[in-house]
């Protein structure tokens, strides 16, 4: 708190919670640091519904930050739900696809791009995400905005 020049922190969030940790560890030690006076909120990151309910059960969690976009759309079923009833708020990350919803349109990138390794970025995978890509810079070109922005709506 010396070196950032502040005497309380507004959002303590760890990057990642530790599996070998139970949660509820983590979330005290936190919550220690807000009782304290030293943070004000509690946030978590990529966590499951199951870890977020139990979290919460033992200290308010006000965020989550979780990757979510057109692309990844895996939170809908469960987390998202569970957040929205607990009332934590979703700070969505990721939310161009690595760069594919911003209107991506070409499946050769280049060597030293570090995308190449990630699964939606692959062979086959990248030529049915360019097809959907298509449909997506399409529809902005009707709608007169940027595939990014339509992707963000």
């Amino acid at each position: 708190m010396q070196r950032l020049g502040v005497n309380v922190i507004d959002f303590y969030q760890p990057g990642r919670i530790d599996p070998a940790v139970p949660i509820e560890d983590t979330v005290g030690a936190i919550a220690d640091l807000i009782q304290e006076g030293k943070a004000r909120y509690l946030g978590l990151s990529e966590v499951n519904s199951y870890q977020l309910r139990r979290a919460h059960s033992f200290y308010p969690v006000t965020a989550l930050e979780i990757e979510y976009s057109l692309a990844t759309r895996m939170i809908e079923p469960d987390i998202l739900p569970t957040a929205r009833e607990l009332g934590i708020s979703i700070v969505a990350y990721n939310v161009l696809g690595q760069g594919l919803l911003a209107g991506l349109d070409s499946p050769d990138l280049s060597e030293d791009d570090s995308r190449a390794n990630l699964p939606r970025f692959q062979k086959e995978n990248l030529a049915k995400n360019l097809e959907t890509v298509a449909v997506l810079n399409s529809m902005a070109a009707k709608k007169n905005c940027t595939p990014a922005q339509l992707a963000i709506a």
